[in-house]
């Protein structure tokens, strides 16, 4: 046979057929048959007569499409079908509404010229109204005035959500009858009357809503749940929703929920209770799952509330029982895929912490490669547990036995070497999480380990430059080892970041004061007096005090210019509020500054000499202030407690003198650093009460000392009391000195915090009667101290006493 036979077009009585078939197929609604045939009728012969069935067919095929809820798949054909091109004009107003349905709304307002009926037009003008309201995400930003009407709807139904009726009737006031938002003011009407219990008003307002319209298919529904009439059966009991049921699910599924309700109801659900709904529990979680997974993880997501209840009231035993057999039939949560976090949040509520932890590291390390997170959220979202791991287990650390003993110093380097290791982790993970960083720090600072907290504020300088914070941290470090270049640098870092904080500007006075020291001992003579220069051009209250004055003559004495350390002590002499202050502060620099020896003894007989006249308040807080800047920086030199023995004293016998309220604060706080000065702290904290009854500092400080009798002693109701005035004092204080009420707010939390620690310790601390603790002592090796009495016990305040026993209560009886 030849190719041209071949390739010979078929029979018009064949094209034929193939429309009769098109035709037949869509009479007996197969429309999917019917497009194939239909699109293999236009390949056959073009003609206009072919292309309008093959549209007419596309547009059935589109509208099966969305009634089987196959959205997708109808964009699809939908697409294709713009692509081919819509020619026969009766089929502008059917496709524009479905395209509205489908989301693709610009493809849709395409045709709106197109329509030549007016009716049509106002159809398509209700639908993208419809589609507004219900996916405003959809409605492209060309269009204002469809997003403004949808968001006025939108607004009022969540006023009606914030029981606001009379806001959503304002926003619904304005709206004209003949508008596509009508159906939705009377839906929002009925709904208000529907939350209101007028069943009445809300079914005459549901009543004038089209029927085609999604207002009214959510109105039908929200009407099912309405009672039924005195005499009259339920609705819902009439309703036979069985084979719907299967129909969905493959199963009824109603009973089997009802089952499971009665099963796990809280007020009374036992373990053996959700023994007998874990079958249920199992076989819903299936016929979810058939439909969509995520119906599953929400029955999971309802069920974990009362899981968490039960399991509260469970032993430890029985309740690993009902975790692990909720955990073999619900189905896993698609954030918590082998079930570690649960577990973790289960053993965190039950006071385990070790195992809690082991569970959140295991489900740290479950994220890995999950497919529904991208990487940015996985490392985010596995440090942040990790970052909670630590603070759990760090949280743990500090904690103790049952009898409040401490851990021993293996346990803790144990429990330090993993807390490090989880956060370093986190660290590692996000490099931006700021808290990871500055946990670490703060535990370092904690543990007395200076030199790796300093390199977790290196680390975390890295990461978040301008940290001031951790600037500060770095600061300190460096003041402290007299490093003052290294401390500088910081210093000058830090104010570039807050150029206006005064305290920064005090910082830079000490530190270029201390790299002048520091040159002076090097015999870098002009460069040490650049600095002293620098520093006296700072806008700070100290450096144009008598102290600078002070240490640039001691400086002038180490470079052996007599004649200029001559006339800088006489301007420190008219610039000091008293001698006293200024012969400590000579004597102090000119031991740091290593004077010769006959140089420093005639600064200390001139200090000594001033101590021996009449006190004064202000001499006492001038000495006071001095040394707690050294005491404060933990700045060690010779003679350093003699001078400190020397103010106590000048302190004490100057009770009796006159004190302004500055003044008396300066003595409490030296004082409160100096524990062979307890009494006479104590003593000045009552005199501040009683002299100065608004001062919140006072009343901070008399907390203070009630704190320092222990837990276990401390009037937890007079602290509360104290601290409760202190927060009243600090509100009614004037906001011209936003730092010191910023800093008395922080101080009272803290106190607060610690209150509430011991009341916790009260509460938790076994009580013994003297029956009880001769029965334990019989079980104790004869040589065991339970109760020391040494009197230099290390007592940390609010802490526990070291002393053998201190933590345990006085028997009782």
């Amino acid at each position: 046979m030849s190719t041209r036979k071949l390739q010979q077009k078929p029979s018009h009585r064949s094209t034929q057929n193939s429309r009769q078939e098109v035709e037949r197929l869509i009479e007996k609604r197969k429309i999917k048959d019917a497009f194939k045939h239909a699109k293999l009728c236009f390949h056959r012969e073009a003609s206009a007569e072919h292309r309008r069935l093959l549209e007419r067919v596309y547009l059935l095929r589109i509208e099966e499409l969305l009634r089987g809820n196959m959205p997708a798949a109808a964009a699809e054909i939908a697409r294709h079908f713009l692509d081919f091109g819509v020619t026969d004009a009766e089929l502008f107003g059917p496709l524009a509404a479905v395209l509205t349905q489908l989301g693709m709304v610009s493809e849709s307002v395409a045709f709106q010229k197109r329509l030549q009926s007016p009716a049509e037009q106002a159809s398509l003008a209700v639908s993208l109204a419809d589609r507004a309201v219900l996916h405003p995400e959809q409605i492209p930003a060309s269009m204002p005035d469809l997003l403004d009407g949808a968001r006025q709807i939108r607004s009022a139904l969540a006023a009606l959500d914030a029981d606001n009726e009379a806001l959503a009737a304002e926003l619904l006031h304005d709206v004209p009858r003949q508008s596509p938002w009508a159906d939705w003011r009377y839906f929002a009407r009925g709904l208000a009357a529907f939350r209101g219990r007028d069943w009445q008003r809300a079914c005459a307002n549901w009543d004038r809503l089209a029927p085609d319209r999604p207002a009214r298919r959510i109105a039908e529904m929200l009407r099912s749940l309405l009672p039924s009439p005195a005499g009259q059966p339920s609705q819902n009991s009439t309703r036979d929703l069985s084979r719907l049921e299967t129909a969905v699910f493959g199963e009824p599924i109603l009973g089997r929920i009802e089952r499971i309700r009665r099963l796990v109801d809280t007020s009374h659900a036992s373990a053996a209770d959700w023994q007998d709904a874990q079958p249920h529990i199992e076989a819903l979680r299936r016929g979810l799952g058939r439909i969509d997974p995520r119906l599953a993880q929400r029955l999971t997501e309802i069920l974990l509330p009362a899981v968490f209840e039960l399991n509260s009231r469970q032993r430890q035993r029985s309740g690993e029982r009902l975790i692990d057999g909720f955990t073999q039939v619900a189905e896993p949560l698609w954030i918590d895929p082998q079930w570690s976090r649960l577990k973790a949040m289960i053993w965190e509520r039950m006071g385990d912490a070790l195992d809690a932890a082991d569970c959140w590291e295991e489900y740290a390390g479950s994220l890995d490669g999950h497919e529904k997170l991208t990487a940015d959220e996985r490392r985010s979202i596995q440090a942040q547990v990790l970052l909670h791991t630590g603070n759990l287990l760090a949280r743990e650390a500090e904690g103790g036995d049952v009898f409040g003993s401490r851990r021993s110093d293996d346990e803790l380097q144990l429990y330090r070497a993993r807390i490090m290791a989880v956060l370093e982790r986190s660290v590692r993970l996000d490099p931006a999480q700021r808290a990871a960083h500055a946990r670490r720090i703060e535990l370092y600072d904690e543990w007395d380990q200076p030199d790796l907290m300093a390199a977790a504020a290196r680390e975390l300088l890295q990461a978040f430059p301008d940290d001031v914070a951790a600037l500060g941290r770095l600061i300190d470090y460096h003041r402290k080892r007299d490093e003052a270049g290294a401390a500088l640098e910081y210093v000058l870092h830090a104010r570039r970041v807050k150029p206006l904080d005064a305290t920064l500007v005090g910082e830079e006075c000490w530190a270029r004061l201390a790299l002048a020291r520091r040159m002076a001992i090097e015999g870098q003579w002009e460069a040490g007096r650049a600095e002293f220069t620098r520093v006296r051009a700072l806008d700070h209250e100290f450096a144009r005090g008598f102290r600078v004055a002070a240490r640039q003559a001691v400086f002038e004495l180490k470079a052996g210019d007599a004649q200029r350390a001559g006339a800088f002590i006489e301007e420190a002499q008219a610039l000091a509020p008293d001698p006293t202050g200024l012969w400590l502060a000579l004597s102090i620099e000119a031991t740091r500054y290593a004077l010769p020896a006959a140089r420093r003894r005639e600064f200390q007989r001139e200090f000594q000499a001033a101590l021996k006249k009449k006190t004064s308040g202000k001499a006492a807080a001038l000495l006071a202030e001095i040394l707690v800047a050294y005491l404060g920086a933990e700045v060690e030199y010779e003679g350093r407690d003699d001078h400190v023995e020397a103010v106590v004293s000048y302190i004490e016998r100057s009770s009796r003198a006159k004190y302004s309220e500055a003044e008396l604060l300066a003595a409490c706080w030296f004082l409160q650093g100096l524990p062979a000065a307890r009494d006479l702290f104590e003593r000045f904290v009552r005199r501040g009460r009683k002299a100065f009854p608004e001062s919140p500092e006072f009343l901070c400080l008399a907390a203070e000392v009630e704190m320092a009798k222990g837990p276990m002693r401390a009037n937890l109701r007079q602290l509360r009391k104290l601290l409760d005035q202190a927060s009243q004092r600090i509100d009614a204080m004037a906001s011209n000195d936003p730092k010191r009420v910023a800093s008395l707010k922080s101080l009272v939390l803290k106190m607060d915090d610690m209150v509430r620690a011991a009341a916790d310790v009260r509460e938790n601390m076994p009580v013994f009667s003297t029956d009880m603790l001769d029965e334990l002592l019989r079980f104790l090796p004869d040589d065991l101290e339970m109760f020391g009495d040494d009197d230099d016990s290390d007592d940390d305040g609010f802490g526990f006493s070291s002393a053998p026993g201190a933590r345990l209560p006085r028997p009782r009886g």
